[in-house]
């Protein structure tokens, strides 16, 4: 027995109200999808910074107090072209935890160690009395920097100058939601997130051709970061 009513279809304003709640559905849903990647991004890396800064202090524990070198490419330095070719990967044998999952594309290192901790310093020599080349040098060690995620490879993180020329030495990497993980020297990890709009507008590339940028004196994050590295600049 076939159904003779009539088959009714959508209207066109039925069919734009589905369109515009789908339409709606997809705002609210997508920046949720793309906050929850963030998120998932900047725990995996919190976890990386984590562990390497705890191979980190192994390494100082097993060789008489004395950091690891900060700078790629000199002596001891934590990693080389690779992370196996440094002298952490004895502690930390994973190419994972290396790298942010948000890193930059083409680099396997993404995390640098600022310069005050061991790096080899050849441009103001006025900041070697400040580098602390063993762990019991550091002062204040929940609040002195050690890694940052900076999304690519680095020879190591110099940011600030001293409070004399109080300048941004390299562009502040600007990730995780306008903020960057680091690891302070006893251990624990901190997602900052950077107050001054300033801080973050530099690209990389115009950043290795132009100084104008540079000066912000009466930059909140600069401070926080210069006595971050540093300390004793205030």
């Amino acid at each position: 027995m076939y159904n003779n009513w009539p088959k009714k279809g959508f209207t066109l304003i039925e069919l734009l109200v589905v369109i515009a709640i789908i339409a709606l559905l997809i705002s609210i849903i997508i920046p949720g999808l793309k906050r929850a990647k963030e998120i998932a991004a900047w725990l995996v890396c919190g976890s990386n910074s984590r562990q390497l800064t705890v191979a980190w202090i192994l390494y100082a524990d097993e060789n008489d107090n004395k950091l690891v070198g900060a700078s790629v490419g000199y002596a001891y330095a934590w990693v080389g072209a690779t992370p196996e070719d440094g002298t952490l990967w004895p502690y930390i044998e994973s190419w994972d935890c290396y790298k942010c999952p948000a890193g930059i594309e083409g680099f396997d290192i993404t995390y640098s160690i600022s310069d005050s901790m061991n790096a080899s310093i050849t441009g103001d020599t006025s900041l070697l009395q400040f580098k602390s080349e063993k762990r019991s040098d550091i002062k204040m060690p929940s609040e002195r920097m050690v890694f940052i995620d900076e999304g690519r490879s680095h020879a190591a993180a110099g940011y600030t100058q001293n409070n004399d020329q109080l300048n941004w030495w390299d562009p502040v990497p600007c990730r995780h939601g306008e903020g960057t993980a680091l690891s302070m020297a006893d251990g624990h990890v901190e997602l900052w997130k950077w107050r001054d709009g300033r801080s973050a507008t530099w690209d990389y590339e115009q950043w290795l051709i132009s100084s104008s940028v540079r000066s912000q004196p009466d930059n909140v994050d600069m401070i926080k970061m210069q006595r971050s590295m540093w300390w004793e600049f205030k």
